[in-house]
């Protein structure tokens, strides 16, 4: 007769979830979205090679201000089941459709429709790691000098609209900035600012792309020259070379810093 009451060695390791969240952040805590828990028992990778180091902050992992590149890195592998089945030991307890969405946020300012025109943010194509943020400073002129926190700096030619009326001018309260801003960050359209733009006025924007052209991002980590011997190192190199899709491929990096990660433990 069986006893009901035998015990089992269960097969469910505890220590399986989110078990990738941790490793291709490197850090055990610090999740601005809430979506996943701190985990004080995982130890960070603190000599982890460089070629790691530089692969993870082209995929902006490193970032502990955001997760939104985190949550692009679980969808992409979410859809790609045969990638990620080959991740040993991992157990999600997240669900990717549920992801917070982020946005872009202006300090001391706000994004308007004005006149005939919509406002919105673009697909980023350039520049990566894509920056966290941009601060825009009015100079002399009807001109603002905006820098990236990648140090890339451009100064664009803007229009101004802080008065209505004449005999004399009145203030509106703020100013509306309009112009071409793509030079600097892929934005269309009006920015509000709260109060008379003028020289010496700063304004920020920390930066969360409304998308992201993957084939444009592919190229500037394959400018590196380190994602054949990364991927190689990993068993991956081959199924790399033979996928077509843009986000697949990204989907193979992702498998590949765990891999060195396991590896290394």
């Amino acid at each position: 007769m069986t006893d009901l009451c035998e015990s089992k060695e269960s097969k469910w390791d505890p220590t399986s979830v989110d078990r990738i969240v941790y490793i291709l952040t490197n850090r055990a805590h610090t999740f601005p979205s809430g979506v996943f828990a701190d985990n004080f028992k995982f130890q960070p990778w603190e000599e982890a090679p460089d070629a790691w180091k530089s692969m993870q902050q082209m995929l902006m992992l490193d970032r502990d201000n955001t997760d939104y590149y985190l949550h692009t890195a679980l969808m992409i592998l979410d859809t790609y089941k045969e990638i990620l089945n080959k991740i040993d030991n991992y157990t999600p307890s997240y669900n990717v459709r549920n992801f917070p969405v982020e946005e872009s946020e202006f300090v001391d300012a706000s994004i308007i429709n004005y006149g005939a025109r919509n406002s919105e943010f673009h697909k980023h194509t350039e520049d990566f790691p894509i920056p966290e943020y941009f601060t825009c400073e009015a100079v002399e002129g009807a001109s603002i000098k905006v820098t990236s926190s990648s140090e890339v700096i451009n100064t664009l030619s803007i229009d101004v609209q802080a008065t209505y009326g004449d005999d004399p001018p009145k203030p509106l309260g703020y100013s509306i900035l309009t112009g071409d801003w793509s030079p600097a960050f892929p934005f269309e359209g009006a920015i509000k600012y709260q109060g008379m733009w003028i020289p010496g006025c700063v304004l920020s924007l920390s930066y969360i792309p409304s998308g992201i052209d993957y084939e444009a991002w592919l190229a500037a980590i394959e400018a590196l020259n380190i994602h054949v011997t990364f991927l190689s190192e990993a068993g991956l190199h081959q199924a790399y070379a033979l996928s077509k899709q843009p986000t697949e491929k990204l989907a193979i990096l992702y498998a590949a810093l765990i891999k060195h990660a396991d590896i290394a433990r």
